[in-house]
């Protein structure tokens, strides 16, 4: 996989700053285009990604969480990422420093162009690039700007989910591992089958089931960076019954084996507190579901 490795220690345009203030600051500015696997990794903690995908589709992989992107999303990550493009892909990417705070909600969108947050990305890169900001607080308000408006559209793109799908994709994330068909989706929402598969295609443009793979294959890849599972126990754990099928959909979704993927990516333990939280929520409802399980013999 090649890797960008951005120095974080050269500010570009080179400001000079105020160590009393935390300047929102442009770390690195950059564009690529792409047809291979590519890693872009900050070198402090306290950097952050923003990706705008102007062609492309594939998925990116950062802190245990894969997502996919098409054309026209938004990727916010405040650690290192991997993009794995399914097609040749072209993208800006802004490293940002002491963006976090700003940014804590912010994780992938799929923005539609009538919002101008596809413009607003390229004429941010176009001025920096071409050392048109010349002072700091230009540059600061600048980048202060761009950030509330990618809140701003990415707010007015969640406020078009209906109740009725907010609340099937909240049960999925907390019940993935147990879910036996989508009728029981629907049936915790209050609407029929076939009313919620029309609601998740006109206001997320996915299906209940896809949505549902997804949370299996994010857990699924936690689960082989960070555990030492087999894979017929991971299959189990986040609601495949079956191994085979389970290696089938990974590899299709990922790209590549179970098995080879943990090769790939294995860390052992995890000190990210993200990947901590969904480690131990994963494990709390697995027990909880043993213990009702045993009570019920």
């Amino acid at each position: 996989m090649n890797t960008a490795y951005l120095d974080s220690g050269k500010f570009y345009p080179s400001f000079e700053l105020n160590p009393d203030f935390s300047w929102v600051v442009p770390v690195c500015v950059s564009s690529y285009s792409i047809s291979e696997p590519y890693a872009i990794n900050t070198a402090s903690s306290n950097e952050s990604i923003l990706i705008y995908m102007l062609e492309g589709k594939g998925q990116a992989l950062s802190k245990g969480t894969c997502r996919c992107y098409q054309k026209d999303s938004f990727i916010y990550a405040n650690a290192n990422i991997s993009i794995k493009p399914s097609a040749d892909t072209s993208f800006i990417s802004i490293m940002i420093k002491n963006s976090r705070g700003l940014c804590d909600q912010l994780e992938i969108y799929k923005f539609n162009p009538v919002d101008g947050i596809r413009e607003k990305f390229i004429s941010f890169f176009e001025n920096f690039s071409k050392g048109n900001v010349k002072d700091i607080y230009t540059a600061s308000a600048n980048t202060h700007y761009l950030i509330m408006e990618i809140k701003k559209a990415s707010s007015c793109t969640e406020s078009k989910i209906s109740p009725a799908v907010r609340d099937a994709m909240k049960y999925m994330e907390n019940n993935f591992f147990t879910i036996q068909n989508l009728e029981e989706v629907a049936k915790h929402s209050g609407v029929s089958k076939s009313h919620l598969i029309r609601r998740f295609r006109a206001e997320t443009g996915k299906t209940p089931c896809s949505i549902l793979q997804e949370i299996r294959m994010e857990y699924a890849r936690l689960l082989l960076i960070y555990e030492t599972f087999g894979i017929c126990e991971i299959s189990a754990m986040i609601g495949y019954s079956d191994p085979d099928y389970f290696c089938k959909v990974f590899r299709r979704v990922s790209g590549t084996t179970p098995a080879s993927f943990r090769k790939q990516n294995k860390k052992g333990a995890s000190n990210d507190d993200e990947c901590l939280k969904k480690l131990r929520f994963l494990q709390s409802s697995l027990n909880l579901q043993g213990q009702r399980e045993e009570s019920g013999k």
